[in-house]
């Protein structure tokens, strides 16, 4: 096949390219921007601008990078070359590929310390393992005053991450703030030297500083290609910048989609691009695959009101009008039931969908999502819970967290902001079997468990076990867990769920036992119910719908987890005031790293950094958006959202 046919397959199978695809696809600058709004089908055109430079520019595998924000889209973007490639030129030019790297930024600073700069025997702790590690050591750092152990923990972290993110300097840390540089020193060297620990955060910054003088070893990197641009931070930033000062680089992004500036994320970055990179050029791609013409003509609409960003509008590329909906409720159950309603009748009624068809897209879980679920229990209808609080919003969950609560002879907080209203000794037990009979829907619970789980609790206090593992393998041993059946879609959510609850145990042990100390029951149980309690029970997601694959169920879940997908249908509810825009935005945050040293305030979030949310919500729908509102709660009033009132005069 000669270079006019690939070429010829490239841009126009499976289907042609937009003109402004082909042109970023095509282009010979050195450094490209990509503007490619919401559904524009920006990891097609990365996949066609990596399938150009292999087959048409002959490009060697090893000399191409890209980086992608989350490992599931690393891997749909390498599923897609390695399905072209095979295509065209046969498995055996596959053979190469795995010389190219398509992952995180994360990940690719952990290949080049190890690779590099002797850090081949160092592990990576992600979130939760760090909260974890922290809490086993925060109190030598002055963090347990004022009764608030896992908040100043939180912020502890946060504050070290700031560090990482924005480059801040040492010298002037310590010049602000001698208290905090020290105990950022010792953290780092009981991370580094006495457990050769990496955190996600650390990782980036560490790299950025070994390769600011050893920037060769990356001069074999000839094409750099970056997903989500508009989110990266300072560092990874520095880090694209210091890679493109040997190689091509082509970057992809949105800011209208800028959503986690609470994390780091800076959007003038995509800005600031066209200056850092000089000659630079930009493409717009405006075409909208994925939503219907009043989806997109909505979206547009608001996107209009942004006050500090001004892209071209959308275009949808589908004949079909779609549907789009504002609904407004007397109360936040009848909104809930509404809801419901409809998601029965598309599923059970007109059988026009499945349920993992519909998402319900929420602000915040915590807040929202209960009326949603207890909809969903009392209606039979399959569930997944997606944001931090996930997890225990199931059942399972916790009756689990409840056992070993009861184990401990301590308390359960089902609610982590109501420390007041708490379960203990038998009633807590109690309400432990009656979530496990709830979470099966069976009536009663396995013959003689009290006595059982009695016996087991006297066997794990009394140190008869290794590991919280085995007694959690006991545990699901106890309750059934082996007669559940994973081709029952019920079933298969909790059996994921309890997988999930592993690795919460997992976190916190493997925090408690470095160093090489033994289990002692009693004290251990007392730490991972503490550890549950002040921070678990808000911190854990539910399985993700992507690693639950085939699971037909509702998904529930929060607008930042929703980036990056889209379903056929989707409801976004409780558009009220303090709700959407959240109370939370622009709220004061504690910080232990002096403030004048970053622009704190773009952490905590402004009514644009709302808008943007708000943009993504409504361009995850594909045919049908529903909108909705309720007028009051628990017998108050509730007035409407801002962006109700931009959305009541828009004409789609």
């Amino acid at each position: 096949m000669d270079k006019k046919e690939i070429l010829e397959i490239i841009l126009n199978k499976p289907r042609r390219l937009e003109p402004d695809q082909e042109r970023a696809v095509l282009s010979d600058k050195k450094y490209l921007r990509i503007v490619a709004g919401a559904g524009a089908g920006k990891t097609e055109t990365m996949t066609r601008r990596i399938a150009y430079l292999l087959l048409y520019k002959d490009v060697e595998p090893k000399e191409i990078v890209a980086f992608t924000f989350t490992e599931r889209a690393a891997q749909s973007i390498k599923d897609r070359i390695y399905k072209r490639i095979s295509m065209i030129q046969g498995e055996e030019a596959c053979n190469k590929l795995g010389e190219m790297y398509i992952g995180t930024i994360h990940a690719y600073c952990f290949k080049i310390l190890q690779d590099h700069f002797g850090y081949g025997d160092y592990e990576v702790i992600d979130d939760n393992q760090e909260m974890a590690f922290l809490m086993r050591l925060g109190w030598s750092f002055g963090l347990g005053t004022g009764g608030k152990y896992s908040e100043n923990c939180r912020n502890f972290i946060r504050s070290v991450n700031v560090v990482y993110d924005e480059l801040l300097k040492r010298s002037e840390i310590r010049k602000k703030d001698e208290h905090f540089a020290g105990h950022l020193e010792e953290y780092e060297r009981i991370l580094l030297k006495e457990h050769r620990l990496l955190t996600f955060g650390l990782l980036t910054s560490l790299a950025v500083e070994k390769l600011e003088d050893n920037s060769k070893i990356l001069s074999q990197v000839k094409y750099l290609i970056v997903d989500e641009y508009q989110d990266i931070n300072r560092a990874q930033e520095r880090l694209i910048h210091i890679i493109g000062n040997y190689a091509s680089v082509f970057v992809v992004g949105d800011p209208r989609q800028c959503i986690y500036q609470w994390r780091g994320s800076n959007s003038k970055s995509f800005d600031s691009f066209l200056k850092i990179f000089p000659n630079s050029d930009s493409i717009s791609i405006k075409e909208n695959h994925r939503s219907t013409k009043l989806i997109v003509s909505l979206a547009n609409k608001f996107a209009s009101t942004f006050e500090k960003a001004k892209y071209d509008s959308l275009k949808s590329t589908r004949s079909e009008d779609g549907n789009v909906l504002l609904m407004g409720c007397n109360d936040d159950i009848s909104e809930a039931g509404w809801i419901i309603t409809q998601v029965n009748r598309l599923v059970k009624g007109k059988k026009m969908c499945r349920y993992s068809d519909i998402a319900i897209l929420l602000r915040s879980v915590s807040t929202s999502a209960a009326t949603f679920i207890d909809y969903c229990r009392s209606n039979n209808i399959p569930y997944l819970v997606g944001g931090k609080v996930g997890l225990f919003r199931r059942d399972e969950a916790q009756a689990i967290g409840r056992i070993f609560a009861w184990f401990a002879d301590k308390f359960w907080v089902e609610d982590p902001y109501k420390w007041s209203e708490r379960a203990e000794n038998k009633e807590l037990i109690d309400s432990a079997i009656d979530r496990w009979k709830s979470a099966l829907r069976i009536k009663a619970a396995p013959s003689n468990l009290l006595s059982k789980l009695q016996d087991m609790k006297d066997a794990v206090l009394k140190n008869k076990y290794r590991s919280f593992t085995a007694i959690y393998y006991d545990l699901l041993v106890l309750l059934k867990f082996l007669d559940l059946d994973p081709e029952d879609r019920l079933h298969a959510a909790i059996m994921a769920n309890l997988g999930r609850f592993n690795e919460l145990i997992t976190d916190y042990e493997s925090s408690i036992r470095r160093g090489g100390n033994l289990p002692y029951w009693k004290k251990d149980l007392e730490g991972l119910c503490w550890y549950m309690n002040s921070y678990a029970t808000g911190a854990y997601e539910e399985q993700p719908a992507e690693d639950l694959r085939g699971t037909d169920a509702l998904q529930i879940m929060t607008i930042h987890q929703a980036k990056g997908l889209e379903w056929p249908v989707v409801f976004v509810p409780c558009l009220v005031n303090r709700r959407f825009p959240t109370s939370k935005s622009g709220e004061e945050q504690d910080w232990h790293v002096p403030k004048e040293l970053f622009d704190y305030k773009r952490y905590q979030g402004d009514v644009e950094d709302e808008r943007r949310l708000f943009y993504v919500a409504i361009t995850r729908a594909r045919d049908a958006l529903t909108i909705s509102r309720f007028t009051q709660m628990n017998g108050r009033v509730r007035s409407p959202s801002i962006f109700w009132d931009v959305l009541a005069v828009a004409d789609p």
